[in-house]
């Protein structure tokens, strides 16, 4: 389990790029980079965190709270107290009130902070708040509270911000900015390579994710359906930016907004294919085999402690896992994995990496596979277990279900996949794996509850228009051979009408947007032949990330043999 600490795995995560510079012959490169960096290390440093909102919307989502080991504030219009003894009174929250003591005030207020920053030693608090906010409720009673489910407004939990507070690190050192910013640079520049999506909040657009990341040819192209939250209407309109931040060509198919009309009592998400499931808040969290207690508490929160599939749980496998178990509803013949997850920064890296061995032939390689067979690059894919694969134990073993598709690697998301259940067995064990380390999840449960009606509503644009002024309404309005192209640092600013409200129904929100990209990367060099060659073979990129990984760790720990052009 990896969530970052300060410790050789980060140095090695981190310097990795610049110690396989030294590999490929450019060592003074590498030897400025580390020597300036490693001083910057010793630098002022910041970690960072991020909120993340929830809702609770019964007695389920108290139970859970009330058998956590987290420490509960509240929020009131008037006042801010500490919640013990948390208990449901129908559909109330019930608790006993507290003082907040003096170790606990320092985040208080971080909801409406411009800091969102934090000192190591506070880290243990910070991430084990979770702040309840009823802003119309006023407290009267200093001792008890009951609040309906209904004024309960939020339910918000800090996450380490592993971006911002790398990013931190990297930089830390003020007055060595050159070299540090030579590693920030390195490291970042392999990011997702997919249009990356903003929403404006009134005063300044809003960073959500990246989408149809993966889609790396044209062969590629697909639709991804990305959830969406807190968003802000302005004067009836939702405002969407999907800009062009990397050094590649996006071309984009088509743009619409879902809105999944459904009864506020479940919430929704949709699966790889735009299938609607609901699932209630009485989920079934995995209680996982085999593993550290560290890996076991990752998945349990959506907390942004994360397991990175650096461990084997099957060991007839070798790729990264987990095994998950689930007790079973009653009369269930059906379930549904919900998850939160992303691609890791160090996948950006790794297939850098392998498209790198294509040398100058590289966008060569690219114009082939835009005309290569889906089909076959995609079974390459899986055989290579880069997209996030389930597996289901029956009777005849692990049997694969399906795969969770490429998320990118700057913002997790909230996923859900349908599972066929074995008929004779109470407890349902499940295998997630993935590529060595190419992959990280935050949190996985399952829901057994039957799906009731969604109605779904596909919303085209009203406006589309590039940074330049260029109206591109045509190109995105529907899925043809037209395409909104956007060029490096070029953006498309969208925008849809703010659906209806309806009285007893939920609107749960979703990005469609359906296209592919190209990097446009050049990389020096002959194409390694012989080394691709190995790729063909199943489970190659997860040997190849293992032993990236292990250099980067052994050079670190042995200290670098510059007079060598090997380790």
């Amino acid at each position: 389990m990896k969530r970052f600490p300060f410790t050789s795995d980060l140095i090695a995560l981190l310097f990795a790029p610049v110690i396989f510079l030294l590999i490929k012959k450019k060592r003074m490169k590498g030897i400025i980079i580390i020597s300036v960096s490693l001083v910057a290390f010793s630098g002022c440093f910041k970690n960072y965190f991020k909120i993340n909102s929830n809702m609770i919307s019964d007695s389920t989502s108290i139970a859970t709270l009330r058998n956590s080991d987290k420490f509960v504030i509240l929020h009131t219009k008037n006042s801010v107290y500490a919640l013990k003894n948390i208990s449901v009174n129908g559909n109330a929250l019930e608790a006993d009130l507290q003082a907040v003591p003096p170790e606990r005030e320092k985040f208080i207020n971080a909801k409406n902070s411009s800091t969102i920053t934090y000192k190591s030693i506070d880290k243990a608090e910070l991430f084990s708040e979770v702040h309840v906010y009823a802003p119309a409720e006023r407290t009267t009673d200093s001792s008890h509270i009951s609040i309906p489910f209904k004024k309960v407004s939020s339910v918000e939990v800090f996450e380490k911000d592993g971006g911002k507070t790398i990013g931190s690190y990297v930089l830390g050192g003020v007055g060595i900015v050159l070299g540090a910013f030579a590693i920030f640079a390195i490291i970042l520049a392999i990011a997702c390579n997919c249009p990356q999506v903003y929403t404006f909040d009134g005063s300044q657009y809003n960073f959500k994710s990246g989408v149809f990341s993966g889609a790396i040819y044209s062969s590629l192209e697909k639709t991804d359906y990305l959830p969406l939250d807190n968003l802000q209407s302005i004067n009836g309109k939702y405002l969407f930016k999907l800009a062009n931040n990397q050094k590649e060509e996006q071309f984009i198919n088509q743009v619409q907004l879902i809105n999944a009309e459904h009864s506020d009592n479940n919430q929704v998400l949709l699966d790889r294919k735009g299938t609607p499931y609901t699932y209630s808040t009485n989920v079934t969290v995995g209680q996982s085999e085999n593993v550290s207690k560290e890996v076991a508490e990752a998945i349990k929160y959506k907390d942004g402690n994360v397991y990175m599939f650096n461990e084997q749980n099957d060991s007839k496998s070798s790729f990264g896992n987990v095994i998950l178990n689930f007790v079973r509803t009653e009369g269930s013949d059906d379930g549904k994995l919900i998850i939160h997850a992303k691609n890791t920064l160090w996948s950006g890296y790794i297939f850098d990496e392998f498209s790198s061995m294509f040398g100058s032939k590289y966008q060569s390689w690219v114009s082939k596979q835009d005309n290569a067979d889906r089909k076959v690059i995609e079974k390459w894919q899986q055989d290579q277990a880069l997209p996030l694969m389930v597996y289901v134990e029956t009777d005849k073993g692990w049997t694969f279900a399906d795969y969770f598709p490429f998320t990118g690697n700057t913002a997790g998301r909230d996923m859900i996949m349908k599972l066929e259940l074995p008929g004779n067995k109470r407890n349902v064990r499940v295998k997630i794996e993935c590529t060595y380390m190419f992959w990280e999840i935050d949190y996985a449960a399952m829901d057994f509850s039957i799906d009731e009606p969604v109605k779904m509503n596909y919303l085209n644009p009203l406006v589309a228009i590039t940074n330049n002024n260029e109206p591109k309404i045509a190109f995105v309005a529907q899925k043809d051979k037209d395409y909104a192209a956007l060029k490096e640092d070029e953006s498309l600013n969208v925008e849809f009408n703010t659906p209806s409200a309806i009285k007893g129904k939920e609107n749960s929100l979703f990005l469609s947007s359906t296209g592919y990209y190209h990097s446009t990367k050049e990389y020096p060099g002959k194409t390694q032949t012989a080394t691709l060659y190995q790729f063909k073979k199943k489970g190659a990129f997860n040997q190849f990330s293992k032993m990236k990984y292990n250099q980067a760790r052994q050079a670190l720990a042995k200290g670098i043999n510059f007079s060598n052009d090997r380790f």
